[in-house]
């Protein structure tokens, strides 16, 4: 085969003495194979000019392409006096569909962008409809083509339809079969909200991947093996059920750049009271906020009555010093934090800046407190992320940014970072150490607003190499990663019943030994019974690939 004009290929014509009709016989023959012919322009009778056809094939030739649409799928009729109506389902596409061309006996009717059409018809005489899809550079699909019938052909609408299951997610329907017209009945279109889903030779079908507590309309159409569809069936209404609520109280962090963290909170949302979700950061060039928000994870929560807080955070001194004293660059940050509040519906914001000077301790808490009143104007809550601290220091290059009570008086949830007494450039030892957070426990019993208090406990590990400092900082691991290196590497973990954290040592390929100390269930339930003994809420960073041994402990019961 070879290629002419970089469109279709033809047989290869060696004679001088082939004929031309025998080579467009060729084209003919390959056209009405299915390269896309234009449907021809023939008369009521079908005795169509050998000329018009001969064009209709030559335009048909030109305009096929590679990577043109795929022929609409699932071309349907019904009629009723002088009007038809058609429907389809796309068919596959490389690129987006712009929308459709539909002809009637190889003439140009209407152009639209939907799956649907409606067209006038002679009655009583046969009619070619067809059906082109053309996507946004232009390209057309080939043809799918029905012709006219009488209303006396076409099968009956179904009767019968019902909801055999009803799920929060999917719905299962079920019918009677459809009287037949004149021509065999060979399946069943289905339509949601009078769009094609599909088509079935039964008289059922599934329908998943549907939103929680939503009502959806569907109807039944039956379908001959001339393409001729019946009238809808009556119309069913059915409502998705209402997921189970959460009935928990743990604040969790769930991180919106991996799925594994989405997943974890599916699993366990009955022992969530209120997820934090990362959504929003500050771009350390600029200080300007970026990020967006997740419906799927926005919407998960709110169906099943946790709370959503979306977290605006930034972790960059030289940014967070301008966020803080640039009067213009603040009062962007205040209002798109307001604005987002009120798009996405939020119940409330976490603002979690880290790493600020102890310097601008007076100016986050002034931002602290005038973005509580403008929340609180719009009924929406505030939670301040604070690094955890025994005493207050405001020199203190940590922790000197917070100022605790200030910070409580305003804001409606304070949570504690309760870990970090060993970081990722420091000697290896416990993240949260018990010892150090019973003393952190003991200031904040001293403060006001106590109530205000969530507790946090990491989820995470530490795995130090020998030598510390910048040049060698830890690896952060997720229990699941501290598991599967213990069993890689031969080395137990066992259990510290002083620091209440989970560590073992290994020397790795290059001889290098190496430290870890880790969350495990046993390690953060400790820690939550201490929170919670001094009548605090707690929280966790984050979710994800935690021991998940923890969830079934009847301190975390939903």
């Amino acid at each position: 085969m070879r290629r002419i004009h970089g469109t279709l290929s033809l047989p290869n014509v060696t004679s001088r003495t082939t004929s031309w009709a025998a080579a467009l016989a060729a084209v003919l023959t390959m056209v009405a194979a299915g390269a896309g012919s234009a449907p021809a322009a023939t008369s009521a009778s079908g005795a169509g000019s050998r000329a018009a056809n001969t064009a209709g094939a030559a335009r048909a030739v030109a305009s096929v392409r590679a990577g043109a649409p795929g022929r609409p799928r699932y071309l349907g009729i019904s009629i009723s006096a002088r009007r038809a109506v058609l429907t389809w389902a796309p068919g596959p596409a490389s690129a987006r569909i712009a929308g459709y061309r539909v002809y009637r006996d190889g003439r140009l009717l209407r152009r639209v962008r939907g799956t649907r059409a409606t067209v006038a018809v002679r009655p009583g005489a046969p009619q070619r409809l067809s059906v082109r899809a053309v996507d946004v550079r232009g390209r057309r699909s080939a043809a799918a083509v029905i012709s006219t019938a009488s209303s006396k052909e076409a099968p009956q609408p179904p009767g019968g339809l019902r909801a055999v299951e009803v799920t929060a997610t999917a719905v299962t329907l079920a019918w009677l079969r459809a009287k037949a017209g004149t021509r065999r009945v060979v399946g069943y279109r289905v339509f949601r909200d009078g769009r094609t889903l599909g088509q079935v030779t039964g008289t059922r079908m599934a329908v998943p991947r549907l939103a929680t507590d939503e009502a959806y309309t569907f109807t039944i159409a039956a379908v001959d093996d001339r393409g001729h569809v019946s009238p809808p069936s009556r119309a069913l209404t059915v409502a998705t059920d209402a997921p189970p609520p959460s009935t928990g109280s743990l604040h969790a962090f769930v991180l919106a750049s991996t799925g594994a963290s989405f997943e974890d909170f599916k699993a366990h949302y009955r022992q969530i009271g209120t997820v934090h979700a990362t959504y929003f950061e500050c771009d350390h060039a600029t200080a300007a906020i970026q990020g967006a928000d997740v419906p799927q994870i926005t919407s998960f929560a709110k169906v099943r009555q946790v709370e959503v807080f979306a977290r605006f955070d930034c972790q960059d001194a030289p940014a967070l010093h301008r966020i803080l004293t640039d009067r213009a660059l603040r009062g962007a940050w205040l209002a798109t934090i307001v604005d987002q509040a009120l798009v996405h519906d939020y119940d409330g914001i976490n603002l979690d800046f880290e790493t600020g000077a102890a310097t601008d301790r007076a100016a986050y808490t002034s931002f602290v407190t005038e973005l509580a009143a403008r929340l609180h104007d719009i009924g929406k809550k505030l939670a301040v992320d604070v690094s955890a601290k025994t005493a207050d220091d405001p020199s203190h290059p940590r922790s000197g940014l917070y100022d605790y009570p200030a910070i409580a008086a305003e804001a409606d949830v304070v949570f504690v970072m309760a870990w970090g007494i060993h970081w990722a450039t420091s000697d290896p030892g416990p993240i949260a150490d018990m010892r150090w957070l019973e003393t952190v426990v003991h200031y904040v019993n001293t403060l006001p607003d106590r109530e205000k208090y969530v507790m946090g406990t990491p989820l995470y590990g530490m795995d130090w190499p020998r030598a510390t400092g910048p040049g060698a900082p830890a690896n952060a691991l997720e229990w699941a990663d501290v598991a599967s290196l213990s069993a890689r590497v031969g080395a137990p973990a066992a259990y510290d019943a002083t620091a209440h954290e989970t560590h073992f040592s290994y020397a790795d390929a290059n001889g290098v030994t190496h430290e870890v100390w880790a969350s495990s269930a046993a390690a953060v339930l400790e820690r939550m019974r201490l929170f919670r003994s001094n009548e605090y809420e707690v929280g966790v960073w984050r979710l994800g690939r935690e021991d998940q041994s923890m969830w079934s402990d009847p301190l975390l019961a939903g």
